[in-house]
């Protein structure tokens, strides 16, 4: 399945379509009550790759030893102008498509293909020396709020 979902996202040029979805982003393995809701004309199948490519990158930031908080992962999507947060109540009725990612099931099923999801043409041209910053800023303050 991954494969083909590749070839797919390997022949277009970018991220965006001309529609918009509803996105609802949580991770199973560690609140269920931390679901936070974005608009975005990222295509679902490019999101979820994307999704997977900020993982493995904040995974690299920490040595493996983090999972990427939802919050980041949203304020990554907002910085990068990838996506707009919304609240649950305030999702427009004319957005007809929904789509929910656990981050816990989309690391499982795309762990592995790092490499090859940071090649695709729209993810190519993303800057990902700022978004490794991003994370590790993200990762250290949360370290600190710790100890």
């Amino acid at each position: 399945m991954q494969e083909t979902v590749l070839r797919k996202l390997a022949i277009k040029s970018g991220m965006n379509s001309d529609n918009f979805y509803c996105y609802s982003f949580h991770n199973s393995c560690i609140s269920s009550m931390n679901t936070k809701f974005a608009l975005s004309n990222v295509e679902p199948l490019m999101m979820d790759v994307l999704v997977y490519a900020f993982q493995n990158q904040y995974s690299e930031v920490c040595d493996g030893e983090g999972v990427l908080p939802v919050s980041i992962l949203l304020d990554t999507l907002k910085a990068l102008n990838l996506a707009e947060e919304v609240r649950e109540t305030h999702i427009p009725e004319n957005i007809a498509d929904f789509f929910a990612f656990d981050l816990t099931d989309n690391w499982s099923i795309w762990d592995g293909y790092a490499s090859v999801i940071k090649a695709l043409p729209g993810v190519l041209l993303l800057d990902w020396s700022d978004i490794q910053e991003r994370f590790y800023k993200a990762f250290v303050d949360d370290s600190n709020t710790h100890f």
